[in-house]
This record gives structure tokens, sequence and C-alpha cells, in this order.
């Protein structure tokens, strides 16, 4: 069904009427020109082709181009210069949804991490070898030089810069979410009843070395289970139903 956008830049908001989307649990980032590009979170594979799953709008709405970028999309973030950075779920890397089963291609995402040009093809994918293999990308950040990942089943924090990816020390199993300023980190959420738990420290520190505490809202009350949490270079975003809330990463307990 056709709808809105609600846009938000420099400390001014706006409302983008776009066509008819179809993009299931979608991600919506930011283009060059005050585009936005929706990629949804499943794109099923048939004989007749995969479904299209992201979709790039101009700024007045107008759609420039589609695409599938996989199965699977756990995160999704666009640079300034207008490519896509995509972490997948364990089905996306080793495949659901047609993908991977009897006549069906392998998943896009079997690396588990890629990144796509503008024209939304494949610029790169994760060099996997037999110390980093990524199972589950379970938290991405872009901070405009540098992604940033948290990773199954090792966990350590990946560094990916010029095309090149490291795996730093530090660690936090089951985070959700995290923010970096490339010294300091801090992951965010975990399994179970640990949705809500904070840890803070250095890239090179061991999971024994953090801070752990909890998030809250304004009020000291509980983070609703419900709330989506991004993290966005040193700033992570929070979204409980129609409140969007931020704190910086200098702002977190340490």
């Amino acid at each position: 069904m056709a709808g809105s956008v609600v846009v938000q830049h420099e400390g001014s908001t706006r409302l983008m009427p776009i066509p008819e989307t179809w993009a299931s649990f979608p991600t919506v980032q930011p283009l060059p020109d005050g585009g936005v590009l929706i990629v949804g979170s499943r794109a099923q594979w048939t004989p007749g082709g995969p479904e299209q799953n992201a979709e790039a709008f101009d700024a007045n709405g107008d759609l420039l181009r589609t695409a599938c970028v996989g199965d699977g999309v756990a995160h999704a973030r666009t640079t300034a210069s207008g490519e896509l950075w995509v972490g997948y779920t364990d089905e996306g890397v080793y495949g659901n949804m047609g993908w991977g089963w009897q006549e069906g291609p392998a998943p896009i995402g079997s690396p588990g991490i890629l990144r796509f040009a503008p024209t939304l093809e494949v610029a790169w994918e994760f060099p996997a070898t037999r110390e980093m293999v990524i199972d589950d990308c379970y938290a991405m950040n872009w901070d405009g030089k540098r992604l940033w990942a948290s990773y199954y089943s090792d966990f350590r924090l990946l560094a990916i810069e010029d095309g090149k990816a490291s795996s730093l020390k530090s660690s936090m199993p089951g985070a959700h979410a995290l923010v970096t300023n490339g010294t300091e980190v801090a992951y965010v959420g975990g399994y179970r009843d640990e949705y809500d738990r904070v840890a803070t420290g250095r890239t090179d520190d061991d999971a024994k070395d953090f801070q752990v505490s909890r998030l809250v809202m304004p009020d000291g009350s509980e983070l609703p289970r419900e709330a989506s949490i991004v993290g966005h270079a040193n700033e992570l975003h929070v979204f409980a139903g129609t409140r969007w809330l931020r704190v910086d990463l200098e702002d977190l307990p340490d």
C-alpha cells in the first residue's frame, strides 16, 4: 500500500509520500540529495526470480530502483555516498525462503556482511577465514569511516575499514546494538531478561572488564521489551512506541 516516510534532517522534519511498497519488517535509511532507501528483512526466492526487498526513492518520493539484497536482513546502514551495508541473520547466511534449498541459489548474505554500491550491486563481501566466520550478525554500526559489528559465535568486535576486516579483543555475547567512538564501546541488549543490558568499556577490554548497567526510560521506568534499539556512530537511538530517544556514548555509565 502507499504510505509516507518521516524524514528528519538538521532539525527540520517533513513527510515524504511514497508509492506502494511491500517490504516486510523494513529499515529506512537516508540517501544523498534527500532520498531514502527502504530495505525489507525478508526476500523469498522462487524459480521466477527473487523478491525485490530494496527500494530507493528520491527526495520527491519517486521510485528510482529496486533490487534484491538477500533474505534475513538484520541490519541495514547507508553511507553519505549512498552505499549500503547489510548484516544478515543465520537464515540469511545459511538459507531459507527458497535460498540454499534444493534448486535455490546460494544465499546472497552467505558472507554475513555485504556492502552494496549506490546501484545496489554487491561491491564488497566479508572475507571469511578460519578464525573469523559470521554465522549471524547480531549488532552493526557505521561511524562514517568504519563499519563495526558483533557476530555469532565469537561475539568479538569486528572493525571494517577500506575493505579490510580486523577482529578486536573486545566481546559481549548476545548484544543486538553497539555504539563506539573507536576507543570506547557500549554493547546494548542480550538474551532473555538482558534485553536492556548496557555493557561499557574499551574496545581492547575483555568482557570481564566491562561496566554493566541497565537502560531505562527517562522517568526511570523499565525499557519496554518491544523497543527498537539502534546504534549510529557514538549515539544510541531508542524507539519506544511513538517516542524517539537518544543518548550519547559519553553519557552512558563507565
